[in-house]
């Protein structure tokens, strides 16, 4: 494939964009490695390890609702919201007669007048909270719509995994026919990352060239422990993600368990 810098020759460029806005119909052959029932797995491990048989769940930041439509086939009544209206129209088509209510909404401000046995946030997406009073926004808006002994569960990418696994790199991907290049800074001060996703479409002999740019933010756990308890979280636990080991400190990806109530 010929890949072009000028527009109107091989590939057509929109710049700028959004997060999850172009990049929305390409997502999940994007994420097609993604290994979903391992996770879905890990979820139900956890419920069940804490006692818990769970009926209604909340799943922020949903994307395209992979995830929540394979909860609903294991029998959760599912409501997925993502900040995202392209991603909620995809998930919307995915799941037509599915029984799974898609909302656009933002996990900062939402008010949806109705509590859940569980909330999850999912893929990393509360890294995208650049702000320790975005992170605490949501995870008040989390514990008011949680049942009293409701669980939250959700994952985060570490300091160390921006710094050492993202750090500044560029990758090639192939998927499906489609070419994605994902380039990354890190901030050490900030211990912000800049992703920017470049993605080629075929358009018969062309290629369609569409670009975004994400960012996320890592933080301590001691941090994030804080700002759950402020938030009324009673008990916090951290783990290696898909694991129930402690973190370490070379740890890619937590899982955090948070508990509303005793």
């Amino acid at each position: 494939m010929t890949w072009e810098r000028e527009e109107g020759k091989r590939g057509e460029r929109e710049r700028s964009n959004p997060p999850f806005t172009v990049i929305a119909p390409y997502y999940d052959t994007l994420m097609d490695d993604v290994e979903y029932d391992k996770w879905v797995e890990y979820l139900r491990h956890i419920l069940k390890d804490l006692g818990l048989k769970p009926k209604r769940i909340l799943d922020l930041a949903c994307g395209t609702g992979t995830i929540s439509l394979k909860l609903a086939r294991c029998g959760y009544s599912v409501t997925g919201v993502d900040l995202s209206k392209s991603m909620i129209e995809i998930a919307r088509k995915k799941g037509e007669g599915k029984g799974v209510r898609f909302l656009v909404g933002d996990m900062r401000t939402i008010n949806l007048g109705e509590r859940f046995d569980v909330v999850i946030c999912l893929f990393d997406s509360l890294n995208n909270l650049l702000t320790e009073k975005e992170l605490q926004e949501t995870f008040q808006r989390v514990y008011e719509h949680l049942e009293d002994r409701g669980v939250f569960l959700f994952d985060m990418n570490t300091i160390y995994c921006l710094a050492y696994y993202w750090d500044d790199r560029s990758r090639v991907r192939e998927n499906k026919g489609i070419t994605s290049i994902w380039r990354t800074s890190y901030d050490q001060k900030l211990h912000i990352s800049r992703l920017d996703i470049s993605i080629y479409v075929p358009q018969g002999n062309l290629y369609k060239r569409l670009d975004e740019t994400h960012y996320e933010r890592a933080y301590p756990i001691e941090v994030i422990d804080r700002l759950l308890k402020r938030a009324g979280f009673s008990k916090r636990y951290f783990f290696d993600h898909l694991t129930f080991r402690k973190p370490k400190s070379t740890t890619l990806r937590w899982m955090v368990v948070a508990l509303k109530g005793e």
